[in-house]
């Protein structure tokens, strides 16, 4: 349960620490030799964070056009010299970049890792109140997920014992500074730029 609006989301790739996802999209698009101001577009103003991102962010069908004219096109120098090799170069670039996550990430999301050993599965499950967190997550327990209550966590408490516990005074004076603050960010930051349909700071979250 978390603080943005309903969604149920569902990944079967191994969690990977926030800060490292950045780095990972643009250390792969620099080993193809993309432009930095191209992997700057991709990071800052399309929000790819990773490259299970990059990867599913178009189809087949769209992501030629789509590099040229979304990504590439929207990058100068490149915008007002697309006919030239200079953009052309990039566009193959990309491409192939996108072509290397795509594999990657369906290879990712095999049901079975590489050493014959079974995935597990993470569910995110947020909403607003009455939205039917609840009611999924029992659904979600019936079938062998256990539930790690993101409120819970937040106040200081046991996010698998205490599930849809009361929040006390003790947990949340039993919280450790660091995390009382990122707490307190996300949601006096992080919540009150997206009600107001401004960016917020990847770093808030």
């Amino acid at each position: 349960k978390a603080l943005t609006q309903a969604s149920l989301l569902c990944s079967t790739q191994t969690l990977k620490p926030m800060a490292s996802c950045n780095t990972e999209l643009a250390a792969s698009l620099r080993d193809e030799k993309v432009d930095p101001r191209v992997i700057a577009y991709l990071t800052d103003k399309l929000h790819l964070r990773c490259l299970s991102d990059f990867a599913n962010y178009w189809t087949d069908a769209e992501v030629d056009a789509a590099l040229q004219n979304e990504v590439v096109g929207m990058v100068e120098p490149f915008k007002t010299d697309m006919p030239k090799a200079a953009s052309k170069i990039q566009v193959a670039r990309l491409r192939t970049s996108w072509k290397k996550a795509r594999a990657q990430n369906t290879s990712q999301n095999s049901q079975f890792s590489s050493n014959g050993q079974k995935r597990q599965q993470f569910c995110f499950v947020s909403g607003a109140s009455g939205a039917g967190k609840t009611t999924i997550c029992n659904v979600l327990t019936d079938n062998g997920y256990k539930i790690f209550d993101g409120d819970i966590w937040c106040a200081g408490g046991d996010p698998i014992n205490q599930v849809d516990a009361p929040v006390t005074k003790e947990m949340v004076a039993s919280r450790n500074p660091a995390m009382a603050k990122a707490v307190t960010d996300a949601i006096s930051v992080g919540r009150t730029k997206m009600g107001k349909g401004e960016p917020v700071p990847w770093q808030v979250w």
